[in-house]
Order: structure tokens, then C-alpha cells, then sequence
């Protein structure tokens, strides 16, 4: 950017010109904590968004598992295809953002992040199949593990918030008198465990 002598001889062009230069250059030391921030809630958000969609992927594909038994279960072929296809484009977006959170999260978020991806691999696994007894028990594990997602989901919820700054932080110290000792309420959504 070049300056004239122009702009530099009246003081509003002195002043146009500090302006220009203090949007081209930070200060020294200066740093733009409001866009990892921004960073932050945007990773954590894909990371909510794809471990939900994964969580509604298994629960189809284990609804579906019962369709696909019998003398017609050549027509539901194709219908299979594509949920085993959409059940592995989710998983690649939840592994996805999860290597984002890894790389831009902080450490409580990131720690939930890797317990709800490996207890969505559990549910994945306790996926309905082989006989009927089998199904039924395998199926009762899959619901318990989909509440225990839901929970988990809520627990990561209050963490990010917490570490974005919208809630505040709970009391480390005897001397933080002026932070909360527990967490608040929690309005409802989720499951609540008793």
C-alpha cells in the first residue's frame, strides 16, 4: 500500500491512513481469540451434528433388520445397499470431525468427543442379527447403549458450552467463591439418569 504525501498533510487523511495500516497489521502479541472461538464452536457443532447422524443411522439399520429375512428379502437388496452405504459416508464424517476436534479442541471436549465415538462403535456392534433370541438381547443392548449416547450427548453439550465461555466454570478452588460448586439444572432433551 502505497502512502501519498496528500493523505498524510490533513489529519483525517492521517487518520484514513492509520486505520488502513492497523487493518493490514495486528500489533505484536496480538492475537484473534474470538476466531478460535469461532473455530472451536464450529468443530464442535460438526462433531455433535455427524455422532447424531450416526446414532440415527444405526437406529435405522437396526429397524431394518427384520425386513430383510424371509423368501422376499432379494427386494430389499437394493434398500440395503444404500444404508450400508449412507452408514459408512456417516461414520467417515463422524471420524471426520472428530480428527477436527482433536486438532483445534480443548482437552475436556476432546476427551468426550473420543468416549462418545468409542460408544458409538459400540452400538455399531450391538447391532440386531443372527437368531431370534440373539436379536432380542442384542437389541436391548442397543437401546441402552443409545441412551447412554444421549447422555453422553448432554455431558458434551455442558462441556463445550463451558468451555466456550456461554456457562460458567465451576469451583476448583476453596477461594473461588464467586463460581458455582455444581453444575446447573439441566432444562430436559436427554434422557435423565436416576
Amino acid at each position: 500500500m502505497e502512502i501519498g504525501v496528500d493523505q498524510v498533510r490533513t489529519t483525517a487523511g492521517l487518520v484514513q491512513v492509520l486505520l488502513q495500516l492497523r487493518k493490514q497489521v495486528p500489533p505484536p502479541g496480538w492475537q484473534r481469540r474470538p476466531a478460535s472461538l469461532e473455530k472451536r464452536a464450529a468443530v464442535y457443532a460438526s462433531f455433535q451434528r455427524s455422532a447424531s447422524d450416526a446414532m440415527v443411522v444405526l437406529g435405522k439399520t437396526a429397524s431394518l433388520d427384520p425386513m430383510y429375512r424371509g423368501w422376499a428379502n432379494w427386494r430389499f437388496l437394493p434398500h440395503a445397499l444404500r444404508t450400508g452405504d449412507e452408514l459408512v459416508s456417516t461414520l467417515k464424517q463422524l471420524l471426520g470431525a472428530l480428527i477436527e476436534i482433536r486438532m483445534h479442541g480443548n482437552t475436556e471436549p476432546r476427551a468426550g468427543a473420543e468416549r462418545m465415538v468409542a460408544r458409538i462403535t459400540d452400538l455399531a456392534e450391538a447391532l440386531p442379527g443372527g437368531s431370534r433370541s440373539e436379536r432380542t438381547r442384542r437389541l436391548k443392548e442397543f437401546e441402552r447403549i443409545q441412551v447412554e449416547l444421549g447422555v453422553m450427548h448432554r455431558d458434551f453439550t455442558i462441556t463445550v458450552r463451558r468451555d466456550l465461555g456461554y456457562d460458567h466454570k465451576l469451583r476448583e478452588h476453596w477461594w473461588q467463591r464467586w463460581r458455582p460448586r455444581r453444575e446447573p439444572e439441566w432444562p430436559g432433551g436427554w434422557p435423565v439418569t436416576s
